[in-house]
């Protein structure tokens, strides 16, 4: 506790190695620098970036404006690794992990990198993508296809195979535990499979869906399902081979701009059984490199098992039957009441001829018209549904076509309250927007860190900036909160289905600075939606609820 020495300094940052990094403010923001412990300045603030000393060696960022240049420097200031790559980053032990020289650098998840020593001696070819150093001294490391070890020469380590896919292989006791592409291994020290995941799906009447994997590169993975289990092996070879067809299509390779990939396609299914008629969702997020976000994308395939039919929307509509303007009406009239009662944006005069431009699926109760994210609504609206109750439409369908008999349905008079059933998947993960949200928003709050919450938080929303400005407003009136419990009443379906109404009782104590903590309930009613990117559901927007 006794004071070694007082730093007249604008800021310190960090301390390794009886070495201190500083900022100081110059004519185009603050750069950084290093000083000994008794505030003797080292090296001069010259860095736009300034990491931790490592076995006598730091890397820095030694670019002026805008520029991207790290290199890494002894503690003479000297460069091993001159300053001119993309990023490096430390593997410990005197190794970095360097990235290649690329003219455009929009994203460096996508550069290959090169294994680097503390002398500075480049011991690989740029050739990897993943490398991280483990407790036993070895590698892992990943190219275009694969996952495997390399030692600290960069060798590979033969005695370990080569894995089919990108992931991570980490040590588990005696064993590694090896992830990818949504599988997981366990291997012996001699490179032997103990156990591997059952990537199966089990559905009634004894049909499997195995899961099968297709990735021509690193930026192209694609889930597909292959059926088995049916009576008819013609009907279910042709089902497969549709199913492949539509889910890999023409994807043969990644995009590139010279060796840089430009775009990354990722898609995944899940299925469902409805009497004789199997629906598969293929679901999917498509990125270009360096933009602000991608584009998520779905599909629901519906076939009969029996039969090996593959329906479209039409196959439910009496021939003649004019559906596309039936259906397209209630759909305007739907956008219309949403617009009206919750201020919403969806553009309904911008559906246009919508069954070319939109999906759909049949639950027991109602048909489902869903539309792309910008279709017709802003990004952040997701991909707005619309349930359309059978009792609505029943004299258009084509009660007696094979669509229409293949599945299972409810009565044909149908409750309004139908539009707002929620799957248990869809629940569950509300459940844990809602939990997480609660705990990390009280922790935000006493610790004045809205990085705290902001995962639980949908970024383009009024409730994103609220609960920003409130972190902030508590901490200077010196608040602090403890949540005592919540409640959800109820979670309800808006009007088109992209987002969902959770009824939430929370009871909060509060304390106020010098005073003891008074405990308040409060009603509210949050809006979740689905945030596909980050593959979670976040909450947007907060109301009083009236509950009585």
């Amino acid at each position: 506790g006794k004071l070694v020495n007082e730093i007249q300094n604008d800021r310190i940052i960090s301390l390794s190695e009886d070495t201190l990094i500083y900022l100081k403010k110059g004519t185009e923001g603050y750069r950084s620098g290093y000083m000994a412990i008794d505030g003797k300045s080292l090296m001069e603030a010259t860095f736009s970036e300034a990491k931790d000393f490592e076995d006598g060696l730091a890397i820095v960022n030694a670019s002026e404006n805008y520029e991207i240049k790290f290199g890494v420097i002894n503690k003479k200031g000297e460069f091993v690794i001159p300053a001119k790559y993309p990023l490096i980053t430390s593997l410990g032990s005197g190794l970095f992990a360097v990235l290649e020289i690329q003219e455009y650098t929009f994203n460096t998840t996508y550069l290959r990198k090169a294994l680097f020593d503390k002398t500075g001696k480049q011991l690989t070819d740029f050739k990897f993508y993943d490398l991280e150093k483990m407790k036993n001294g070895l590698i892992y490391a990943t190219d275009d296809k694969t996952t495997f070890l390399i030692d600290q020469n960069g060798r590979e380590v033969v005695d370990f195979p080569k894995v089919k896919g990108i992931g991570s292989i980490k040590p588990s006791g005696d064993l590694y535990k090896v992830e990818v592409d949504n599988y997981l291994y366990y291997y012996d020290q001699k490179g032997k499979v103990l156990w591997q995941s059952d990537n199966t799906i089990q559905l009634e009447n004894g049909i499997v869906i195995k899961t099968n994997t297709f990735r021509p590169d690193r930026c192209i993975f694609i889930e597909y399902p292959e059926i088995s289990g049916l009576p008819q092996g013609e009907v279910q070879e042709k089902i497969n081979k549709t199913l492949k067809k539509k889910f890999t299509g023409d994807h043969q390779a990644s995009k590139k701009d010279g060796d840089a990939y430009t775009e990354t396609i990722e898609t995944q299914f899940s299925a469902d059984v409805k009497k004789d008629l199997l629906i598969v969702r293929l679901s999917g997020y498509y990125y270009p490199i360096g933009a602000a976000h991608g584009q998520p994308y779905k599909e629901d395939i519906h076939l009969n098992i029996g039969s090996g039919s593959f329906y479209s929307l039409k196959d439910l509509f009496k021939k003649g039957s004019r559906y596309k303007e039936t259906v397209g009406a209630i759909i305007k009239q739907k956008i219309n009441r949403f617009n009206k009662e919750e201020g919403g944006h969806i553009f309904s005069e911008d559906i246009g001829n919508w069954d070319e431009s939109t999906g759909f699926t049949v639950k027991k109760d109602a048909l489902h018209i869903y539309f792309s994210p910008y279709a017709i609504a802003p990004y952040a609206a997701g991909f707005p549904e619309f349930s359309i109750p059978y009792k609505d439409i029943m004299n258009i369908i084509d009660t007696e076509g094979e669509f229409w008999t293949s599945f299972e349905r409810g009565a044909e008079e149908q409750p309004e309250k139908a539009e707002n059933t929620i799957s248990p998947d869809e629940r569950a993960k509300i459940e844990e927007a809602l939990k997480g949200y609660e705990v990390s928003m009280i922790e935000a709050i006493n610790k004045n860190d809205f990085a705290i919450v902001e995962p639980w938080l949908y970024t383009d929303s009024s409730l994103y900036d609220s609960q920003k400005k409130l972190v902030q407003s508590l901490n200077r009136q010196g608040i602090k909160e403890k949540l005592q419990g919540y409640k959800i009443e109820d979670i309800r379906s808006n009007e088109i289905g992209s987002a969902y109404r959770v009824y939430v009782t929370e009871t909060v104590a509060i304390q106020y600075p010098g005073k003891d903590y008074v405990t308040k309930t409060f009603n509210w009613v949050y809006s979740v939606k689905d945030a596909y990117e980050k593959n979670r559901y976040q909450l947007t927007y907060i109301d009083k609820w009236d509950k009585k």
